[in-house]
C-alpha cells in the first residue's frame, strides 16, 4: 500500500481493459518494477513510467526488456529470443514485445519494408514452432496471473489516488 507520498506510479495509456484503473501510485521501486513486469507479461505495453524528483514526476524511459534478466523470464522465450535479436536496429522495442506476445497486427506497425517482411517471415515460422503454445514462464514468478481472483494485486482507491496493494508471496 502506498503512502500519502508515493515515490513511483505508473499510468496506463490507452487499455480498455483497464479503462476505470488509470494510474497506480508506489513508494517502493521494486514493487513498480514488479507491477510493470506484469502488466508485459499480460501483452501491455501502453504505459508510462514516473518517479518522484523533488516534488515534481519525471517520465523515466523505458524499454519492455528493461524489465527481464534474460529473454528466459520472459513470457514466450522463443518467440522473444528469436526477435529481438533479428530486428532491434530497425524496430522499437514495444513493437518487438508485441510480436512475441503473439500480437500480429504489430507488423502493420512497422514502417520500414525490409523489416516489416522479415518480421512477417519470423512471425510465420514461430506460429509453425508453435511459439505462443501455453509459456513455461507463466508459472514462473513475474509472469503469474496478473488479474482476477488470484492476482497479486489490489486496486486501492482513496482520496483519489488510485494505489495498488500487493500480496506477500
Amino acid at each position: 500500500m502506498t503512502s500519502n507520498n508515493p515515490d513511483w506510479r505508473i499510468t496506463v495509456n490507452n487499455n480498455p481493459e483497464l479503462e476505470d484503473l488509470r494510474t497506480y501510485h508506489f513508494d517502493d521501486e521494486n514493487d513498480v518494477e514488479s507491477f510493470a513486469t506484469g502488466l508485459l507479461c499480460e501483452g501491455i505495453t501502453e504505459f508510462s513510467l514516473y518517479y518522484n524528483d523533488g516534488g515534481e514526476w519525471v517520465e523515466q524511459e523505458t524499454n519492455p526488456y528493461d524489465f527481464f534478466t534474460t529473454i528466459d523470464d520472459t513470457p514466450f522465450p522463443l518467440a522473444h529470443g528469436q526477435l529481438l535479436p533479428n530486428l532491434s536496429r530497425d524496430v522499437a522495442p514495444e513493437i518487438i514485445w508485441s510480436l512475441a506476445q503473439g500480437n500480429k497486427d504489430a507488423l502493420g506497425s512497422i514502417d520500414n519494408e525490409p523489416a516489416r517482411e522479415k518480421a512477417e517471415r519470423i512471425f510465420e515460422l514461430l506460429t509453425l514452432s508453435g511459439a505462443w503454445d501455453e509459456p513455461e514462464s507463466l508459472s514462473q514468478e513475474g509472469c503469474g496471473e496478473m488479474f482476477g481472483d488470484e492476482a497479486p494485486w489490489r486496486w486501492e482507491d482513496s482520496d483519489d489516488m488510485a494505489s495498488v496493494e500487493i500480496d506477500e508471496m
